[in-house]
């Protein structure tokens, strides 16, 4: 016997209004976001995921980010918050790390997020990030995410 629909929902609803909360307080009153980013696509090391992962995100001054993409179980779309933690490295690439949770993935309702990343800077306030996103589930894989972002 499993759970009801609604009773299985109760992560997704408590992660849901989770963010919700988060987002009011990483907006400061609904200040605007430092950076706007798009993610391309992934790159696994093993068969069997999608690399269309295309999605989008945003990262305040206090380092608070939210972010949603097609994720590379290729049905589900996933949905983050998490804490980015970010410093220079050497001229125009930067080291960071984002703390936080993720949804959308067949292993749990609700994941941990840890994901390194370096950002290398363009002209006209563009950047071009590689995240690292670690093999979570046995069956799962590495992987390297591509995005692009612009900063205000």
């Amino acid at each position: 016997m499993g759970l009801s629909p609604s009773v299985r929902n109760y992560p997704r609803l408590i992660f849901g209004a989770l963010l919700v909360v988060t987002f009011c307080q990483a907006s400061n009153a609904l200040e605007s976001p430092e950076l706007v980013g798009m993610h391309i696509g992934t790159w696994h090391d093993a068969v069997g995921f999608c690399s269309n992962t295309p999605g989008t995100y945003a990262k305040w001054v206090n380092g608070m980010t939210l972010g949603t993409f097609r994720n590379s179980e290729c049905e589900n779309y996933s949905f983050y918050v998490g804490k980015t933690y970010e410093t220079d490295l050497a001229g125009s690439i930067r080291a960071a790390v984002t703390i936080g949770a993720i949804t959308g993935y067949r292993a749990a309702d609700v994941l941990p997020l840890v994901a390194p990343s370096l950002s290398i800077a363009m002209p006209r306030r563009a950047a071009v990030r590689i995240t690292y996103i670690p093999k979570v589930a046995q069956d799962g894989a590495n992987a390297l995410n591509f995005a692009v972002e612009t900063h205000f």
